[in-house]
């Protein structure tokens, strides 16, 4: 009799669990687990959620007050207004997506950070602070707007714009957030899915549902065919509107540069075709200060290339591995180290240049 109630609980102990598992394995399968750290916002879709301390990507993130990647900013003693005096450090806005933000590298390893601390060691300690503003997914129109609430006020020197090729498109609709999003916030299998990104391809198992809106279709055609004839005028629109922001930067003194983003398909699939070459067009008419590394990031991974693990990946593998190195293994859309470190020595050295009187 023992025997069989002892029997009996075992398999309780067992169905219960099963049904944990089953149920964490169904809330992967249909929720989004980057909106659990987001929060909505009428004009911008939505922000990341102030204080917010987890791991997307594959990285741990911290947000501050403001709901920016990042420790607390420094609180301004007049209201954000620069000091008159000459000791005032170099002030940095970071504008971007994904890629600025930092999807799936720490905190420490991110561009803003890494120049910040170029930029300190030759201007000197507490010269010079970068604040990074970057958002995932959004486009300039939402970054332009993100300028306007949370950049002017504090008044920068000097706002960097990373764009990529596809940063004119339509902001996304942001599809309505499930019940297993919510669930899964707390999930002892979100944590295991954010530590399995390290290990290997990132699954795409939290894809929106099949149906989408217009507005949604046309930004995804944007992004995927940026250089599509039909896609042409969302980039004549977002180049002026940046000639606009340079002017009215240039009014309080302070400066506008572009950074043409680098990505994967540029070492392998049409590298004429990429958003650098469409602003070395357009920028010097409309008085746009551009950095585009393309030609740096290629030098680099032409270099890092030819090492022997290179050479015998190259070897085994279906793919080229030229440039690999520059963007994360479970994720080439977005950089590794390597290319944050990169992309920080490159915009630090035209900033230095442009400090020199």
């Amino acid at each position: 009799m023992a025997a069989t109630s002892t029997r009996r609980a075992r398999i309780a102990v067992l169905l219960v669990v099963a049904s944990l598992v089953a149920g964490e394995v169904l809330l992967r399968a249909t929720a989004d687990l980057r909106s659990l750290a987001q929060t909505p916002d009428p004009e911008l879709g939505w922000l990341l959620r102030p204080n917010f301390d987890g791991r997307l990507e594959g990285a741990r993130v911290q947000t501050n007050s403001d709901g920016f990647r990042g420790p607390e900013w420094s609180a301004p003693e007049d209201g954000g207004q620069p000091e008159p005096t000459g000791d005032v450090p170099l002030r940095i806005a970071v504008l971007g997506d994904s890629v600025a933000f930092g999807f799936g590298v720490e905190h420490e390893e991110l561009f803003a950070v890494q120049l910040e601390a170029r930029l300190a060691a030759s201007l000197g300690e507490g010269r010079v602070e970068v604040r990074n503003f970057a958002l995932p997914g959004k486009c300039w129109t939402q970054m332009r707007a993100i300028h306007d609430r949370y950049v002017a006020p504090w008044q920068p020197d000097v706002v960097v714009a990373m764009l990529n090729d596809a940063s004119h498109r339509p902001p996304m609709p942001i599809e309505p957030r499930t019940w297993s999003d919510a669930l899964l916030a707390e999930s002892a299998l979100h944590a295991a899915w954010e530590a399995s990104l390290e290990l290997g391809p990132k699954l795409e198992l939290w894809s929106a549902p099949p149906v989408r809106s217009p507005a949604w279709r046309r930004s995804y055609d944007c992004q995927r065919f940026p250089f599509a004839l039909r896609n042409r005028e969302p980039f004549v629109a977002m180049t002026e509107d940046l000639a606009r922001l340079r002017g009215q930067l240039a009014e309080r003194g302070s400066q506008l540069l572009l950074v043409a983003l680098p990505q994967q398909a540029h070492f392998r699939e049409h590298p004429d075709r990429r958003l650098g070459l469409f602003f070395q067009k357009h920028a010097g008419q409309l008085q746009l200060a551009l950095i585009d590394p393309a030609v740096r990031f290629r030098a680099w991974a032409r270099t890092a290339s030819a090492s022997p693990a290179a050479r015998a990946a190259n070897a085994a593998g279906p793919e080229p591995t030229f440039g690999r190195e520059l963007f994360l293994a479970h994720d080439p859309d977005h950089w590794s180290p390597a290319a944050h470190a990169l992309m920080a020595d490159v915009v630090s050295e035209t900033l230095l240049t442009r400090q020199e009187p």
